[in-house]
């Protein structure tokens, strides 16, 4: 889906996937399969590598609290949710090294519509990390974050711009082919520079109201942004400096 390389490029484009990671593989058919058997599947994985997350601690509304398995994942009878036309339940997970997550599961009719989720590892109070999740559809998003200081470009990280900034921000994953995530992490908030983080649709579909950001600052989830439905190609999420914050989808 990405633009055509020459070879040279390719073989260099590939060492940097080496460390920024290639699309994240969720078991699409296992989970298909499950459903058919009256199960619905939760997976949680590292937010950086995509690996499953073994014991994360899950309590899913007034359930009692359960730990996912080796393959990262919960399984729960579907007769849970038969009865919910449209609503939300709340979902809280926690694992040791990992930063808590705490998140709405949108349900319609039965249907919930979120049964995949990225945690990330501690980080110090002097850095963020953002991840990009969606649905099936658009196809390819891309995280960008912009840094600028007295008006000027600094920083640009993204999958067609620079992907690695030495001691500032690198593009941790890039996922061409849905769902995500994709991942940004700034190493070093510094004084005086106003970051932007932004989200554009590569594959020119539109924006579903699917697609959720989430924000980490001072070693939280800050928020959790849920993108709205629109046509447009480009929406900036959120703004900020050391000092200050702005959602700018309020």
């Amino acid at each position: 889906m990405k633009r055509f390389f020459s070879v040279i490029f390719l073989f260099v484009a590939s060492f940097q996937f080496a460390v920024a990671g290639e699309g994240c593989v969720w078991d699409k058919a296992g989970d298909a399969f499950a459903e058919l058997n009256d199960t619905i599947t939760f997976t949680f994985k590292d937010a950086v590598k995509c690996t499953p997350l073994v014991g994360v601690a899950i309590n899913f509304g007034n359930m009692h609290e359960t730990q996912t398995n080796q393959d990262g994942k919960i399984l729960l009878p579907k007769s849970i949710f038969a009865d919910v036309m449209n609503a939300s339940m709340t979902l809280t997970a926690k694992k040791d090294s990992y930063i808590g997550l705490r998140t709405q599961i949108p349900i319609m009719v039965g249907t919930v519509w979120k049964t995949r989720f990225v945690m990330t590892k501690d980080l110090s109070h002097n850095q963020a990390r953002f991840t990009l999740e969606w649905q099936k559809f658009p196809r390819d998003l891309d995280l960008h974050l912009v840094g600028t200081k007295n008006g000027q470009e600094i920083i640009h990280i993204s999958y067609r711009n620079l992907r690695s900034a030495t001691n500032l921000a690198k593009l941790d994953r890039d996922d061409t082919n849905s769902f995500g995530p994709e991942t940004i992490t700034l190493l070093d908030i510094k004084p005086g520079v106003q970051y932007t983080m932004s989200v554009h649709s590569y594959s020119g579909e539109r924006f579903t109201g699917h697609e959720r950001v989430s924000i980490y600052l001072n070693n939280r989830l800050k928020e959790e942004i849920v993108l709205p439905q629109t046509r447009e190609r480009w929406m900036d999420v959120v703004r900020f400096t050391k000092d200050n914050y702005q959602n700018l989808r309020n």
